[in-house]
């Protein structure tokens, strides 16, 4: 096969330009365009597909645009004519179209009479800073991806939405073996970044046993979409509970054996998820898939469903509260951002202050009540239908709120969104403006916490 070189004829380039028109595909027709002689480019010109032919397919853009890449540390940019750098921006505006925003996630949910997150170097008790209990973020996104499983939307048998990280325990290699893929697979980071949507949210590192001083090899990179631990907004108590075990432990054991739990009355914990653009375009540029708006609307619905259906012996009373999704501008980004931080600072000094008034008396769930003002109540029954739409707002920066009040669940979408707690109603709320035919529609999700009920 030609490969560019002063002593390819021109005969043998046409001879390999049929063989591609006969077995390559779009991208090998687009890549030996970008290599071929100035003489053979003019003439497979009006051969050559438009390359909008590749926005349906997300693997074949990236490929297209990593081999390219390439391509020009080998032989430099001698090869390329504007047509071909009109491909490259082409390709960037496809592959980049409706995620140049950053999208910014908060979370509220309840946990009730269970362990949110126990740290195994601690007996499995609550992660804890202070008062506050802390559930990681690795534990934050498994929840999202259990959400995932039970939604039906994930699985080895799906195309584009298996999981690499799916909780069993397996070596790497073996879970490549699984998917279908080898670690020495050429484009590696291209092929299971397109196999697994938790590669393409969260980022991915596959480690090999080899030799060296280290002993192993990896290959990494970070995702777009982080986690942010959790933090409860109230101080929490730890009971410690000794409980019953299934069997009796030992052949002479005539009665059940004892254990112990941890377990923490009640909590209510705030976490923040943060997509951003510019980790995407950093990743594609080394090969790696980024997400789509619909894997990222994946994320956001997973760890709805997937808090609500935590019913583990230590996990069961898990309640999804609150979730304030955004799609902001990088002009107003960091200030966004802050918001995320200030929304937590303000709920927390709603509980402390009533919790200072009533002599430190820890907070309960019968204490915190949750009301929706506006917005379309769904029921719980219907909320796995509901979540089959998306959720993730417009590309013009607007918000969308999830709340799940006392009547139900509600969905809230608006323009803009203010928060605040305030001491004469003794309540934290966060209301949603939008304006429709010049009148300002408003809807709220009040906090309030009564040590009286």
């Amino acid at each position: 096969m030609a490969k560019g070189n002063k002593n390819t004829t021109h005969d043998e380039w046409r001879k390999e330009w049929e063989e591609i028109k006969k077995e390559g595909d779009l991208v090998d027709k687009l890549l030996f365009y970008a290599r071929s002689e100035k003489q053979v480019r003019n003439e497979i010109r009006k051969e050559i597909p438009d390359v909008s032919d590749l926005k349906k397919s997300v693997i074949e853009i990236v490929r297209l645009h990593h081999s390219i890449s390439e391509e020009v540390k080998k032989t430099g940019s001698s090869i390329y004519d504007e047509y071909l750098k009109e491909i490259l921006k082409k390709l960037e505006e496809l592959i980049m179209k409706r995620r140049d925003h950053y999208i910014i996630v908060d979370f509220l949910y309840e946990c009730i009479d269970c362990n949110p997150n126990g740290d195994p170097a601690m007996d499995n008790q609550p992660r804890l800073d202070g008062n506050v209990v802390t559930p990681s973020k690795e534990r934050i996104k498994r929840t999202s991806k259990m959400g995932m499983e039970w939604l039906g939307c994930v699985g080895d048998d799906k195309e584009r939405y298996a999981l690499w990280v799916s909780g069993e325990a397996i070596e790497p290699s073996d879970r490549l073996q699984n998917l279908g893929l080898q670690l020495k697979e050429p484009n590696l980071l291209m092929w299971l970044s397109q196999r697994c949507v938790d590669a393409r949210l969260f980022g991915a590192t596959v480690a090999s046993k080899g030799g060296g001083d280290k002993g192993s090899s990896q290959l990494n990179w970070t995702g777009p979409l982080q986690v942010k631990d959790g933090r409860s907004v109230n101080d929490v108590e730890v009971i410690y509970k000794m409980v019953n075990a299934a069997f009796a432990s030992g052949e002479e054991a005539d009665q059940r054996s004892f254990g112990h739990q941890y377990k923490v009355p009640y909590a209510l914990i705030h976490t923040t998820a943060v997509y951003s653009p510019v980790v995407a375009r950093w990743n594609l540029k080394k090969g790696v898939v980024p997400p789509s708006l619909e894997d990222i609307d994946l994320f956001v619905r997973g760890l709805w469903y997937g808090t609500l259906n935590l019913v583990s012996t230590s996990k069961f009373m898990h309640r999804p509260v609150l979730m304030v999704i955004r799609m902001v501008s990088e002009e107003k980004f960091p200030e966004e951002l802050r918001k995320s931080r200030d929304m937590y600072v303000t709920l927390r000094r709603l509980f402390e202050e009533k919790e200072e008034k009533e002599e430190k008396e820890k907070i309960r769930a019968e204490h915190v009540k949750i009301r929706v003002e506006g917005g379309i109540p769904e029921g719980m029954d219907g909320w796995k239908e509901k979540l089959e739409r998306l959720v993730i707002p417009d590309n013009n920066g607007k918000v969308v709120v999830l709340a799940a009040g006392e009547d139900g669940v509600s969905k809230i979408e608006g323009d803009s969104f203010r928060f605040g707690a305030t001491e004469e109603d003794k309540k934290w709320e966060i209301s949603v403006e939008k304006k429709q035919d010049r009148q300002i529609e408003r809807s709220a999700v009040a906090i309030s916490v009564d040590l009286d009920r």
